[in-house]
């Protein structure tokens, strides 16, 4: 499993373990729906469709009063 937690790098992150996400069962990261809540921060929904297109299906979503929370995101060809 990876956890992510970089306020709003994610993408960046991903894209450093690009060599190694085949080997990745689950991807753990916080989130945030309120697409200002960083300068330049990745949001919620481009997030979700990088992941969707490396194959990761979100299972998991929860978020908070201030838009902000955990995605769960579990690899196809792990299952």
């Amino acid at each position: 499993m990876l956890q992510i937690d970089v306020q709003g790098a994610e993408i960046k992150v991903i894209d450093g373990a690009k060599n190694i996400l085949s080997n990745v069962k689950a991807i753990f990261t916080e989130v945030s729906i309120n697409p200002n809540l960083y300068e330049g921060a990745v949001n919620f929904e481009t997030l979700r469709a990088d992941l969707t297109s490396r194959n990761f299906n979100l299972v998991l979503l929860g978020t908070d009063y201030n838009l902000t929370g955990n995605a769960l995101f579990i690899n196809n060809h792990q299952i």
